[in-house]
């Protein structure tokens, strides 16, 4: 994640794109006029930017990875890319847009003026296991810190197991389903992985705990 100020003069325009972060706009003076339109990309964790840049291997990239999700998803803002209708939505010095990741948007400088954007990253399901099963194979075997290398078939019985990089690979892997199953069943589990904020339930609006007696 990270912030930034923009001073955009008059008439300045950010063509159609998406982000993979979740923004927060705020407007501190002058106008903007921003376009609106659904992505059709769900959970997305690259961009598309056909306003910014076109060489052939961020185009490649973001395709990729834009296509385990939807086969046909092109690199222009289009029908093929998006869902529902254009929205336009004024900002004025003082308010405040969130928009979310994967939303296409176009943003005009009806009045010169300066706005502040924060752009968040959250953490995916992926990332968080993949991290914390990391910490774990760190902390359970020495043979899970060694540096990957390729050891020929007929290595020496006496140096690191005489295995080849693959038998190795293959001998952990055989053995990580056993490791995560006492993970799970005797060492917490998921409430373990879990940043604390999310493990208790979510108040709804407006809802005032009540004091104790």
């Amino acid at each position: 994640g990270g912030a930034d100020a923009k001073n955009n003069p008059t008439k300045h325009t950010t063509g159609w794109h998406t982000d993979f972060q979740e923004n927060f706009t705020i407007q501190l003076s002058g106008i903007k006029k921003w376009t609106l339109r659904r992505g059709n990309i769900r959970h997305p964790i690259r961009a598309t930017t056909p306003h910014y840049c076109r060489e052939a291997s961020v185009v490649e990239n973001q395709l990729k990875v834009a296509r385990m999700s939807r086969k046909n998803y092109g690199f222009e803002y289009d029908d093929n890319n998006t869902l529902g209708e254009e929205k336009e939505i004024y900002l004025y010095p003082g308010d405040v847009l969130y928009f979310p990741s994967g939303m296409w948007h176009k943003v005009e400088s009806v009045e010169a003026g300066v706005s502040m954007n924060v752009s968040l990253m959250g953490t995916t399901w992926a990332s968080l296991v993949c991290n914390s099963l990391q910490h774990l194979l760190l902390g359970q075997d020495e043979r899970w810190r060694e540096v990957v290398t390729f050891r020929p078939p007929n290595a020496s019985a006496n140096h690191s197991g005489g295995d080849d990089g693959v038998a190795r690979l293959q001998k952990l892997l055989g053995e990580l389903p056993e490791i995560i199953r006492k993970f799970t069943t005797e060492s917490g589990g998921a409430i373990s992985l879990m940043p604390p904020a999310l493990c208790y339930p979510q108040r709804r609006s407006g809802e005032v705990e009540e004091e104790e007696e």
